[in-house]
Order: structure tokens, then sequence, then C-alpha cells
């Protein structure tokens, strides 16, 4: 926990520098979700998509937060959206848990 803790703040610090760094968000999403705070790690899955609509991982991430909370609708409407992005990272056997894409 207490590593989570002070990766968080390290993130939002350098978020505060530079919001449109995905990959700092796709990390503070990544520790929200490890913190089962899947309200604020859905809303910054949102900013994700909103600064760059076509990276298929932001979709994926956001499926993977759907998918744990139950809504397997919404996730696999994810994943179809995923599907049509020019930016893709591996989508194969996306699972109920935290998933890396290859390569990350």
């Amino acid at each position: 926990k207490g590593d989570l803790d002070k990766s968080e703040q390290v993130l939002n610090k350098l978020i505060k520098l530079d919001d449109q760094n995905i990959i700092n968000l796709f990390y503070l999403s990544e520790i929200k979700y490890e913190q089962k705070d899947y309200n604020t790690a859905l809303k910054i899955c949102d900013r994700m998509i909103e600064i760059n609509p076509d990276i298929s991982y932001n979709y994926i991430n956001k499926s993977i937060i759907y998918n744990k909370l139950g809504n397997k609708e919404e996730a696999d409407k994810l994943i179809e959206i995923a599907k049509t992005k020019n930016v893709r990272w591996n989508t194969e056997k996306i699972k109920d848990d935290l998933y890396l894409p290859i390569g990350w």
C-alpha cells in the first residue's frame, strides 16, 4: 500500500506538469484499479480516451474495469470499439483481472 501511495503522489505531480501524458495517466489508472477505486480509474480512462481516441488500449483498460465491476455488456462494447482503432496492442484473452498488453 505504501508503494502505491508513493507512486500515486509522484504520478499526480507528473500529471500536473503534463496532463496530456497518457502513459502517466495509464499508470495512475492502474494504481486506482489496484486500490479498488474503480470510479476514479474509469474517469482516468475517459480522460485518456479524450486525449487520444485512436489508442485501442484506452478502451481495453476501461473494459477491464467494467468487467471487474460485473458490467460485461459495457466491457464487450468497449472491446469492439478497441478493435476499430488504429493503434493496437494485444487484445487477445482479456481476463476479469488486470491485463497488460504485450510489449508494455
